[in-house]
């Protein structure tokens, strides 16, 4: 072969090596761009089963059907919504459908995980709050007393609306405070930890107690299991 046709077969060789491993490297980093937009593997979501909840006897199984039952459709409907964001994480074609399925995550994520906070805060044992434990020692001092937060948490629940009561710790300032969450997401407070939540949408009492919802709240601070609420204190 010639010598001025090596060099040409060299040069285009080397032409196209140079070129086509940044063009493959940008479609690889695309295609890895949409997957980071995507929410991997690790999804769906499964429903968690709650004994303690189940065996509980201060609510009727009527009441615990259906209140597990709605917990189990949200963990549907979030698989759901997260199966479709991913379909156009991946497609990279983002729309108004898109940004109304990412506000909606939101709503449905932080229902599942509520009621999952709620469902494990409860007991059929009879566990009663002891002076030497730290979470009464916070109460205490940030309330002034246990009937001071009781009064306060069970005010807050008879707020007129649907969501959540909660009590929450702030690493940051070493508060406690007592927050109502409206539905399922306005008044979550950022940076704190949640150690304690009722659910006071209406399916999680009316079926029992009817308007009565202050029954409904009474009910439930005695059979808190304290020895969660301590636990999460602690960790």
């Amino acid at each position: 072969m010639p010598e001025d046709k090596k060099v040409d077969k060299l040069r285009r060789k080397f032409l196209v090596s140079t070129f086509s491993l940044p063009i493959f490297s940008l479609i690889l980093s695309k295609k890895d761009a949409n997957h980071k937009r995507s929410f991997g593997d690790d999804f769906p979501y499964k429903a968690r089963h709650f004994k303690n909840f189940e065996k509980i006897r201060v609510f009727s199984d009527n009441l615990i059907r259906n209140h597990l039952k709605i917990y189990q459709d949200s963990v549907a409907s979030l698989n759901t919504l997260i199966k479709e964001i991913n379909s156009f994480a991946n497609s990279g074609k983002f729309s108004l459908q898109y940004y109304e399925l990412k506000r909606r995550f939101s709503y449905d994520f932080n229902s599942v995980k509520l009621h999952e906070i709620y469902f494990e805060s409860v007991t059929k044992d009879n566990v009663y709050l002891k002076e030497d434990w730290e979470i009464f020692k916070r109460i205490k001092r940030d309330f002034g007393s246990f009937e001071n937060w009781k009064s306060n948490f069970t005010d807050l629940g008879m707020i007129r609306g649907v969501g959540w009561v909660a009590l929450c710790y702030d690493k940051l300032s070493d508060k406690l405070f007592n927050i109502w969450i409206d539905e399922n997401f306005s008044g979550i407070l950022t940076g704190c930890k949640i150690l304690l939540v009722m659910d006071v949408f209406e399916h999680s009492y009316q079926i029992d107690y009817g308007i009565r919802k202050k029954d409904y709240i009474s009910t439930f601070i005695k059979v808190i299991d304290w020895r969660i609420v301590e636990k999460r204190l602690s960790e």
